[in-house]
């Protein structure tokens, strides 16, 4: 295939992933593909009429492929004419295949734990459902007795409290949208406006650049930079131009996209490989975050558990009953996860670590 080729079936494959996420205009389009407007126009025409289509998505929205229906919707947003451009099936994907008889028996034993779990959301559970159509319909009779089964035999056996970390279905879809819209946000690289409120203080308005989304003790974060804030707001004036971490429960009303803003990249690669030499999110100095030698002696009823537990994803070891964590990175969390274990645990190494927990459990000592 020549580079020419291969530029344009990657730029159709971007432009596919977009329409699938919302509404844009041809020069929004330019913007992301890095393209001019005719080539914008001929990508357009060229999803219209099915020209790069797979297979199968032709066999599944034959209507469209057919030109009985337009696949891309067009609306137009204002009085100068300007047109935003989507699909017009929600799930749609020029790129669509058939199921494979190896990504089929991998789906069903997942779809079966995940039904056989209780206190997952309603709207959880009705993905699995339409896993099970989509499955249904590849023609596969082969599967199809063990789909009735998994359809007609649902049975709690399993119990998790994701309710604690987000309840969809109990009035809670704003939430559900603000991370969507934060989900998009990072995918395509925008920079977003949100109103937040600590908890007894006034409502800030930032302006922020989205890296990644973190669940830690059943919260939702955003990491992100923060470029812009309030002039009277005293508290993220320190936090300016740096890497910060917002608990997402505290965003109220809309967030907004900053249209036509520059975004600050930041790797998600270099986050997430921070992430796993910290026991949580709140690094406090993301750019040169503070690390140490972490040696704890464990009580050795508790040996076997850390054996499989883990303080960090990266850097643990056993040495005799002394837990060693290798160039871990400190936050609050590291100092909660040793105290959760009372006397079962002792820092030995370093000493400011030491010296941290040993007044945390004078305060304790004080106020009981």
């Amino acid at each position: 295939m020549s580079n020419n080729r291969r530029d344009i079936n990657e730029r159709l494959k971007e432009l596919d992933s977009l329409l699938q996420t919302k509404p844009y205009t041809k020069l929004e389009i330019q913007e992301h593909l890095g393209v001019g407007s005719t080539s914008v126009k001929n990508f357009l025409k060229k999803i219209k009429e099915g020209e790069c289509w797979s297979e199968y998505a032709k066999e599944t929205f034959s209507e469209y492929f057919l030109g009985e229906k337009n696949i891309i919707k067009e609306e137009v947003i204002d009085g100068n004419g300007t047109k935003q451009y989507s699909y017009s099936v929600q799930g749609f994907s020029i790129r669509h295949d058939k199921l494979t008889e190896d990504v089929i028996e991998k789906l069903l034993p997942f779809i079966e734990v995940i039904d056989q779990m209780y206190g997952l959301d309603d709207i959880i559970n009705s993905v699995t459902d339409s896993l099970l159509d989509i499955i249904s319909k590849q023609n596969n009779r082969k599967y199809q007795e063990q789909i009735k089964n998994l359809r007609e035999n649902k049975f709690h056996t399993m119990r998790i409290s994701m309710q604690e970390v987000m309840n969809i279905s109990s009035g809670e879809l704003e939430d559900l949208e603000r991370m969507k819209t934060i989900r998009n946000a990072i995918i395509n690289k925008e920079v977003i406006i949100i109103k937040y409120q600590p908890f007894s203080q006034p409502i800030s308005t930032i302006t922020c650049h989205p890296y990644l989304i973190v669940e830690s003790a059943s919260r939702w974060k955003m990491i992100c930079k923060i470029t812009n804030v309030d002039e009277n707001d005293s508290s993220f004036i320190e936090r300016l131009n740096k890497i910060n971490v917002i608990s997402m429960e505290k965003i109220v009303d809309k967030i907004v996209i900053k249209r036509n803003a520059v975004f600050e990249n930041y790797s998600n690669q270099e986050i997430n490989k921070l992430l796993k030499s910290s026991a949580g999110p709140s690094i406090s100095d993301w750019e040169n975050p503070k690390r140490m030698n972490v040696k704890l002696k464990i009580d050795e009823n508790l040996l076997d558990y850390f054996k499989t537990k883990h303080f960090l994803e990266k850097g643990q070891t056993i040495d005799g009953n002394h837990l060693l964590l290798k160039n871990a990175i400190y936050t609050i969390e590291l100092r909660s996860k040793i105290l959760r274990f009372g006397s079962s645990i002792e820092v030995i190494e370093p000493l400011e670590l030491r010296n941290i927990v040993k007044d945390e459990i004078s305060k304790m000592h004080s106020m009981y």
